[in-house]
């Protein structure tokens, strides 16, 4: 996930933080393959859960 959430808030929402989309890509890519697909939501937090 890359967002302005401190790291350990996102890794409670189940999410690995990425700093940004190129490091983001590079981990996708490193655990899946040059191949792989993916979904991009540019307003996640939209969908994100909430931590109560």
């Amino acid at each position: 996930l890359i967002s302005s959430l401190p790291a350990e808030k996102v890794r409670k929402l189940f999410f690995i933080p990425m700093e940004n989309i190129f490091q983001a890509i590079e981990y996708v890519q490193d655990k899946y393959g040059e191949d792989f697909q993916a979904y991009i939501l540019p307003s996640g937090n939209t969908v994100l859960p909430q931590l109560i």
